[in-house]
């Protein structure tokens, strides 16, 4: 069954909106324990008793601890508490602690202000255990400076205060679990605080104990501790009072807000119980629950068991282990015969017992051989479990059934098998059949681990005994003795295993020719397939002579053109050169690789052993020559080098660079085909004169001498032209008119000839067309001839638009007139048709009356919000005709007061051409007086009078009737008499004249005005 303790809080100023650290379980003792609180609070009084303002608490506080001469003092935790976020640096006895663990608690109150507080913890079980009984005394607590802020002294929750829980042993107690539980929780209507880890056995002289803040004696309204639903209590702490101030321990009452309470509850709980549930509950009191001490009869073993050491062997199928098993932090001894189960990577392995009954705090040792599986190498994980069958299941009932196991990582002994490879060198000399070889490699190749060593031995028995005569000690230049001859590794780790493997040494005839091949020159001739290929078959890097007749293959691009033999043995070193013509296929591309291979019969396989198989071949990227194709250059025409002369002055120099195809290619001109074939006579492109259709014959002649032919004509044309062009100078618009009056000019600069009169000018907005205008004369070169046109731009042309005139165009972007330059004849600007902006009627502004009508207004906001764009300006004015012509502006637009009421202004928006104007009305109304609540009749010009500000001159009938707490009427006033100055002039208070005494006054204004028919009735408070 579990435990339900009831604790419900609700606090008077607490809602939602909070932080704080649940209470869980800190430490468990199982024995012969129990436990005492010594501690004090700071706080001066109960603060919910002192006056608002007056907040005082204490740096330091003592307390006397007072244990029987047998208690022995286990564990001793301090814990303090207080206001704020918290002072984490105090002294006990004069010995500095710094606290070890924090608990942070935050409540947002009703006025939605967070308010922090703070608990601490250090471990002075040291100190406690020196000092014994005798007086503790906490210092250097400060929260003065907290308390007075009227964020906690405002709300009673200003305190401070500290407490020591106690845990000793005593041998004449029964054996009991005593919890100690903590953290840092409060209510916000209530709590619920689950107590875990309990194993109770017997409910005698069951307890529990609290350490909690803030409580308040005299705010005990609906508070109650109940456990299951039954009201815990006892005479300190009533069953409406559970948090009061109090100390169980010293009975104590004035313990302010701070309680150390203990509750026997033998009556509440039963045996077998696990758990408890606490909740509180108040109507008014704000209470913060920092540690709960719990002591229960529980007699229980707790086994527990450990691997103490391992023995094992290199590849052996056995793991010896040695063992204990416990029975510490218990409180029953464990019975005899309690099982362990053995598990090895999750399998059960094996199962055994325990042999003697454990007694509390006893042990047993024990040697265990556990069998391996057959193979079993590497990291192995093997369990322990005490209380298991092997099926997970146990048959006793322990403290903390939790705690079982015992997990034990290990890796077995083992060599993998090695395998090295034979090795293959040449023969000292040729047909000695033996060879020196380097197997040192294999010394460090063949570890896994630099702690494992190699050792190298003739034979197999040599190595399995490691017979230091067998062994070899030259591995780095070892001269075999036979061929092959089989060498025996032995590899060994420092765990004692080892394997053994064998490779073979085999020495090789290594004296052979090693042929190379090089293509030395190649001749062919333009538009030939045919080459004739030097080259040159070479020995060199050999021991032996290259034979006569050794094959030589010839390929195009991988494809067999032919093959061909060596013509003599050639030396070692020696070299052969020879001549061969070939054929190149017509499929084969003008560019491809051209290889000779030696030793090739033509197929990739070849007839000589050589010392290096993969040097034959030899490749030479080659262009067969073919003729370059001259594209055909086109005709060219060239002015007459004067009106009429029939004589043309040409330049065809760009063909040099343009009708190549390489950049080597060479462009030559001739006047005949036969100079151009035959190279010679060549002229020059640049500034060549000549008569209308002469023949130009171009040579194209490639890097091999090759060439092509072509010819063009030379055209002589007439090239004396007009060049118009056109500039709009000016355009002048109006406000809300489409009509555009452009000024523009026409001009024949940079011509060859005259622009002829009624020379079309089109005339377009965004692209269409308006009208077309003509010149009125024939302009000479360099001369020009302005004019001018109105046009209306459509209603489909937007405000903003391009306008563009093109001379030499009828309208449709055809000319008549052949110029110069055909690609200057437009003009174009952007434009705009102007608007008057658009102004947003602005509202009429109505402010309270300050007396006979007048008041001051502000209207400077209208500046901006009247604006469409940041770049208009926003202008005010007394009339119309003002406003238009920008006549007179009003200027103090923030602070302007009117001299009637309504008073009527103008406003202007001009956006740089355009202006719009509007108006608005500046008017008073009646509002309703304020009143002030404080009169200090003293004479310092302050309060001196009972002020009501917009009453005067506003309201002119209104009368004001003041009275004393007790309803009798002292003082009468209205818009004829001056203000109240705290002298009473009706119901008189003492001799005439005399002012009325310090208090509350109440009064009634009355307006008499029908827009406010109900009195304003309030208090005014009157001091010096």
């Amino acid at each position: 069954m579990k435990i339900r303790l009831l604790l419900f809080f609700t606090f008077f100023a607490i809602t939602s909106g909070f932080s704080q650290v649940d209470i869980t379980l800190y430490e468990q003792f199982n024995g012969r324990y129990d436990f005492t609180f010594v501690g004090n609070t700071l706080n001066t009084a109960e603060n919910n008793l002192t006056a608002v303002g007056e907040c005082s608490i204490n740096t330091s506080s003592s307390a006397i601890l007072n244990l029987q001469p047998d208690d022995i003092i286990t564990a001793a935790y301090l814990y303090w508490a207080g206001s704020g976020t918290g002072d984490f640096d105090i002294k006990l006895n004069g010995t500095d602690f710094t606290a070890e663990r924090i608990f942070p608690l935050t409540a947002i109150t009703l006025d939605e202000i967070p308010r922090p507080y703070f608990g601490a913890f250090a471990d002075v079980t040291t100190l406690v255990q020196t000092t014994g009984n005798g007086t503790y005394t906490l210092s250097e607590l400060d929260l003065t400076q907290v308390v007075i802020d009227d964020l906690y002294c405002g709300n009673k929750t200003n305190f401070g205060g500290w407490a020591i829980i106690v845990v000793y042993e005593n041998a004449a107690l029964p054996l009991n679990q005593l919890n100690v539980y903590d953290g840092m929780q409060y209510v916000p209507n209530s709590i619920s605080i689950t107590l875990p880890s309990l194993n109770v056995i017997d409910n005698n002289n069951a307890k529990i104990g609290f350490l909690a803040w803030e409580g308040d004696a005299n705010l005990a309204i609906s508070e109650t501790l109940t456990i299951n639903n039954s009201v815990l209590s006892n005479t300190l702490n009533p069953a409406t009072n559970a948090f009061n101030s109090t100390n169980s321990v010293t009975g104590s009452s004035d313990l302010y807000n701070m309680d150390l309470d203990i509750y026997n509850i033998e009556d509440y709980i039963a045996p077998g119980d696990e758990t408890a549930e606490i909740e509180l509950s108040s109507g008014r009191d704000f209470v913060m629950v920092n540690a709960i001490v719990t002591k229960l009869n529980s007699e229980l073993p707790d086994a527990t068991v450990t691997i103490d050491d391992e023995f094992k062997d290199c590849a052996a199928q056995t793991l010896q282990v040695t063992y204990t098993v416990h029975n510490d932090n218990s409180t029953a001894p464990l019975p005899a015969g309690t099982m362990v189960a053995v598990y090895l990577n999750g399998n059960l392995i094996t199962t055994f017992a325990t042999q003697n009954e454990l007694p509390i705090n006893g042990s047993e040792s024990g040697t265990l051989l556990l069998p391996l599986p057959i193979g079993l190498t590497g990291e192995v994980q093997i369990i322990f479990i005490v209380d298991d069958n092997g099926t997970g299941v146990g048959s006793v009932t322990e403290i903390n059934e939790q705690n079982n196991s015992y997990i034990h990582t290990t890796t077995l002994w083992a060599l993998e098998p090695i395998n090295p490879a034979d090795i293959t060198v040449c023969e000292t000399a040729s047909n000695t059949n033996v060879g020196i070889f380097d197997f040192s490699g294999y010394e460090e190749s063949l570890k896994t681990d630099p702690t494992q060593t190699v050792a190298f031995y003739h034979t197999q028995i040599g190595a399995q005994s490691q017979d230091t005569n067998d062994e070899i000690n030259n591995s780095d230049s070892y001269l075999s003795t036979q061929n092959p001859e089989t060498i025996y590794v032995r590899l060994d780790d420092p765990n004692g295993c080892s394997t053994i493997a064998s490779f073979d040494l085999i020495a090789i005839d290594c004296t052979f020719p090693d042929a190379t091949v090089m293509i030395d020159t190649i001749v062919t001739s333009c538009d030939s397939k045919e080459l004739q290929v030097t080259y040159t078959v070479n020995n060199f890097n050999s021991s032996d002579i290259l034979p006569a007749n050794t094959p030589i293959a010839i390929y195009a691009n991988g494809i067999l053109i032919t093959t061909t033999v060596t013509a003599s043995d050639i030396a070692i070193d020696g070299s052969l050169t020879a001549t061969i013509t070939i054929t190149i296929p017509a499929s084969i591309p003008q560019n491809f690789n051209l290889t000779f291979v030696v030793d090739d019969t033509g197929n990739g396989t070849g007839i000589v052993i050589e010392t290096d198989e993969t040097n034959n071949s030899f490749t030479l990227p080659f262009t067969l020559w073919v003729s370059p194709v001259l594209t055909q250059p086109q005709d060219i025409e060239g002015c007459e080098t004067f009106n009429g002369s029939g004589i043309g002055e040409f330049d065809f120099s760009a063909y040099a660079e343009s009708l190549k195809n390489n950049p080597t290619d060479v462009v030559t001109f001739h006047l005949s085909q036969a100079d151009a074939d035959n190279n010679t006579n060549a002229i020059n492109p640049l500034n060549y004169n000549a008569v209308t259709n002469t023949e130009i014959y171009v040579r194209l002649t490639d890097a091999n001498g090759c060439y092509d032919t072509a010819s063009f004509t030379l055209i002589t044309i007439d090239c004396y032209f007009p060049d118009a062009s056109v500039v709009i100078d000016d355009v002048y618009k109006q406000c809300n008119s489409r009509v555009l009056h452009i000024h523009y000019t026409v001009s024949n600069f940079n011509g060859t000839d005259v622009l002829p009169a009624n020379t079309p000018v089109a005339i377009y907005a965004n692209g269409q067309l308006l009208t077309v205008v003509h010149t009125i004369n024939t302009l000479e070169i360099g001369e020009s001839e302005p004019g001018f046109i109105e046009v209306t731009v459509p209603l489909g042309i937007p405000l903003d638009f391009e306008l563009k005139l093109t001379a030499d165009d009828t309208g449709n972007g055809v000319g008549i007139v052949i110029e110069t330059d055909e690609t200057n004849n437009e003009f174009a600007q952007p434009e705009n048709l102007p608007l008057s902006p658009v102004l947003i009627q602005p509202d009429d502004i109505e402010v309270c009356d300050t007396g006979f009508g007048n008041a001051t207004f502000d209207f400077s906001g209208y500046a901006e919000s009247l604006k469409n764009y940041p770049n208009e300006e926003v202008t005010f004015y007394f009339s119309q005709p003002n406003a238009d012509q920008d006549f007179d502006r009003i200027y103090n637009t923030s602070d302007y007061k009117i001299e009637e009421n309504p008073t009527r202004i103008y406003v202007r928006l001009f956006n740089g051409t355009c202006h719009t104007t509007a108006s608005f009305l500046l008017k008073t109304k009646k509002c309703k007086p304020i009143t002030h609540n404080y009169l200090t009749p003293n004479g310092d010009g302050l309060n001196d009078t009972f002020f009501v500000e917009g009453l005067r001159n506003v309201f002119l009938n209104f009368k004001l009737s003041i009275y004393n707490r007790w309803g009798t009427l002292i003082w009468t006033g209205n818009h004829n008499t001056a203000d109240w100055d705290g002298v009473a002039d009706v119901s008189k208070i003492g001799s005439e004249g005399t002012e009325v005494p310090v208090g509350t006054y109440y009064f009634i204004l009355e307006l008499n005005d029908p827009d406010f028919p109900e009195p304003i009735v309030d208090w005014v408070y009157v001091t010096k």
